[in-house]
């Protein structure tokens, strides 16, 4: 059906009436997963959150909650509105979806540098650190240290919560986490000119 009339809505919606784990097709939560990135890019944010809970409230009455993970956040664009990591993670050989580098093609056809400071769906610029004023997604020269010391201690740098981009809920001014770490060692108020938000304490 979905083959045919490109209809993921309908699809979705019968599907999440019935546990997860009775359907064997791995295609399923593809259906459910595009049909909640639909009503993201129609900016029915509501609705998919209605969507989410009702599916899920459903499931957790049927005894079904293997197929619903921990709440996560992600950044997303401030262009186009996409996940700035989803692009970058393909499924791997077991359906996982795992990291890639993704580069862009120059006038040649060929891969150019890689560049990891803009969004991969619209290419549009990611924002600056509000401390160093580097994009976020470069490595800045504290992050490539904080790398360095996560190397020399045996802890893995890819997954140290120092190469993350964070940000205040309450002012939305961020960076990357190792200078804002730093900064409120000694700081109470936003890194940012003229703002008075008191980010430490939000």
């Amino acid at each position: 059906y979905v083959d045919r009339t490109g209809d993921v809505q309908t699809a979705g919606l019968i599907v999440s009436q019935v546990p997860l784990r009775k359907f064997k097709d791995a295609r399923v939560e593809d259906w459910v997963d595009s049909y909640r990135s639909l009503l993201d890019r129609w900016q029915c944010y509501h609705a998919r959150a209605r969507f989410d809970i009702d599916r899920g409230r459903r499931q957790r009455m049927q005894g079904d909650t293997s197929g619903f993970p921990a709440p996560q956040v992600y950044v997303r664009c401030g262009y186009c509105n996409q996940s700035v990591a989803h692009s970058l993670l393909m499924p791997d050989r077991e359906g996982r979806r795992v990291a890639t580098a993704t580069g862009v093609a120059g006038q040649d056809g060929h891969a150019s540098r890689l560049r990891i400071s803009c969004c991969p769906s619209c290419r549009n610029m990611l924002p600056r650190c509000s401390l160093c004023l580097m994009r976020l997604g470069t490595p800045a020269d504290a992050v490539r240290q904080a790398a360095a010391v996560h190397r020399s201690s045996g802890q893995d740098s890819a997954a140290g919560f120092d190469l993350w981009f964070t940000w205040c809920q309450s002012c939305r001014h961020g960076g990357h986490a190792v200078h804002l770490i730093e900064w409120f060692e000694e700081h109470e108020m936003c890194p940012v000119s003229d703002c008075q938000c008191r980010c430490s304490f939000n």
